[in-house]
């Protein structure tokens, strides 16, 4: 499983991945997306600033209770990809729910200490959101979750801290692009719950690949992490 932590590596091995699992990673974003995008349609958007950040507030939410399922069945079937022991959609839906609420918990614990460095400094705020940029993988994959995850993520970004800020940063960006490109349709199609889920899981199905990439990163930086020497711990 051993993945060189070079962008272009983690790249080319997230698209060799992505493409030889596209049916399983189709059938994980649908089964997900459409109950999914449904629940995001019946949001009501209000008229006023006020109204649109509530309805964006909403919209995390649900995001966040219920879209991480789908990246986490991602993160699993690229395990077993990398592990040249494939599995079935099926079976990593049921991964997925096994670790679904230690990775919720996790990931609002997370927000909330990010909250809170924010509003205290921007500096530490920025700089614990990349030391904890792991914590979703370390909880999906390890037996760590909550601070555990928190503490091991510290440790996978410590001493190579600017790296992963670029290379967080640049995944970062292409997600943003490819999801800004796909959601373009939306603009034009008829305002109708049809038309709004399909548009929906187009833009899902085009940010799959952004799953598979994390659980990739995450790999290679976990295999070719850092270790801190005795003497800079004891000094």
């Amino acid at each position: 499983m051993h993945i060189e932590p070079t962008i272009k590596n983690i790249l080319s091995q997230s698209w060799l991945i992505f493409q030889e699992n596209i049916n399983n990673i189709l059938i994980v974003t649908i089964i997900i997306g459409i109950p999914l995008n449904i629940m995001l349609y019946l949001i009501p958007m209000g008229d006023d600033l006020e109204g649109s950040l509530q309805y964006y507030k909403y919209v995390g939410y649900v995001q966040g209770l219920f879209g991480i399922l789908a990246t986490i069945a991602i993160a699993f079937i690229t395990r077993a990809a990398l592990e040249h022991e494939p599995i079935t959609w099926q079976e990593s839906i049921k991964l997925a729910f096994n670790k679904w609420l230690q990775v919720i918990g996790t990931n609002f614990l997370e927000s909330f200490l990010l909250v809170i460095l924010f509003l205290l400094l921007v500096v530490p705020g920025i700089v614990f959101a990349i030391f904890w940029y792991f914590v979703t993988y370390i909880t999906i994959f390890t037996d760590k979750w909550g601070m555990a995850a928190l503490k091991q993520s510290k440790v996978l970004v410590k001493n190579r801290w600017w790296k992963s800020f670029g290379f967080i940063m640049l995944f970062t960006v292409m997600a943003l692009v490819v999801g800004i490109i796909a959601g373009i349709p939306l603009a034009y199609l008829p305002e109708n719950v049809i038309f709004y889920v399909l548009g929906g899981l187009l833009v899902d199905i085009a940010v799959s690949f952004f799953s598979v990439l994390g659980a990739v990163f995450y790999f290679s930086w976990e295999h070719s992490k850092i270790e801190i020497p005795v003497k800079t711990l004891s000094s």
